[in-house]
């Protein structure tokens, strides 16, 4: 991926973002500002749903095509085709050019093997989509939308659907890789440090921080078959990775510089949250230092996609929920951690930096 802009650039964009934003919402009448953020929110995800169960961005990808020639490659009719490319370029998901159409930088992201096309072909799944159906019966009755839907906790679905849990791990990996390069662009570990990464799935955070740091080592801890399929990831830093089979709610590796829990707290509850970071507090040396990377909520009501996300969180999972930097500093105090900083990324996660009380 090319290289993030400096986050100050990111921070400034944001902000004028939501300035515009809050502009737009004064300006609109209340009923149409209704209408476009709710029907046309839901059209264009769809759109770009339709377009990619077509192939309709693979078509495009050899270059500019007329409609009449995307719709024999897909096998579609060419005026219905042709109204669905109007609708993507209308809001800058393909590119018009001359009679046709052309791929842009978005939709150079919607071809497949990016992940970013398996997160569509995910989040606006039939089931995915059934899940939403279900938030009110959830808020009302407690538990999960999606386990009222499928019967079952989230992982436990992915595990027993291969396809469905595919399209889920490609897409977080798309979700990842911006998130690390903004990581790494806002924190290195210290020269020679042991990087520990608990529930480090296949090794991308730590494989992207060992490059990033050559006189660094690794360890990551994962479940055994996790760890089995670790091994295109670590290639490149292979002979300063130790694999370690284990969870998070078990005993964990002592002697690491600095342990990462990346991805993780956002799933569980406060309980369990409180039994992983006090997991890691006990193999922690009194000069360790723990870093949470996940969405650190600003307080109030924030334009920023973390109340969003946690909605996310809320539907997918009985108690995961994304947390501000107080929610996760009362966590830490339970587990004997304090929070030393919460640093910044240009993503839209925070490094919250733990250190033992």
């Amino acid at each position: 991926m090319p290289p993030l802009p400096p986050r100050a650039v990111v921070v400034l964009a944001q902000g004028l973002l939501s300035l515009l934003d809050r502009l737009r919402r004064a300006l609109l009448p209340p009923e149409l500002y209704l209408l476009e953020t709710t029907v046309f929110g839901g059209v264009r995800t769809q759109a770009i749903y339709a377009g990619a169960r077509l192939g309709l961005f693979e078509a495009l990808s050899d270059g500019a095509a007329t409609p009449a020639e995307v719709a024999a490659r897909v096998g579609a009719d060419p005026h219905l085709t042709w109204r669905l490319l109007r609708a993507l370029a209308s809001y800058g998901v393909v590119a018009a050019e001359g009679p046709g159409y052309r791929l842009n930088a978005i939709s150079r992201l919607l071809l497949p093997g990016t992940g970013y096309a398996e997160g569509i072909h995910f989040n606006a799944d039939p089931r995915q989509v059934a899940v939403w159906s279900a938030l009110p019966d959830a808020l009302r009755g407690g538990g999960s939308a999606f386990e009222r839907v499928h019967g079952a906790p989230f992982f436990q679905v992915l595990g027993r659907e291969p396809e469905l849990g595919r399209l889920f791990d490609r897409s977080m990996q798309a979700w990842a890789a911006p998130t690390i390069a903004a990581v790494l662009q806002a924190w290195r570990p210290p020269a020679g440090a042991t990087v520990v990464d608990v529930g480090g799935g296949h090794g991308h955070y730590l494989a992207a921080i060992l490059g990033a740091a050559p006189g660094c080592r690794g360890v990551l801890v994962d479940r055994p078959e996790v760890l089995a399929g670790a091994d295109a990831t670590l290639a490149p830093v292979a002979d300063r990775v130790v694999r370690v089979a284990g969870d998070f709610f078990a005993a964990l590796p002592d002697g690491g510089d600095v342990y990462l829990l990346a991805n993780i707290l956002h799933d569980w509850g406060d309980a369990d949250c409180v039994r992983v970071l006090e997991r890691v507090r006990a193999a922690m040396g009194p000069t360790a230092r723990l870093l949470v990377i996940d969405i650190v909520v600003p307080p109030g009501n924030p334009t920023h996609p973390g109340p969003l996300v946690d909605l996310m969180m809320m539907a997918l999972f009985r108690d995961g929920r994304e947390r501000t930097e107080a929610e996760l500093a009362l966590l830490a105090g339970q587990a004997g951690l304090r929070v030393e900083r919460v640093i910044p990324t240009a993503s839209p996660a925070g490094i919250t930096v733990l250190r033992p009380c």
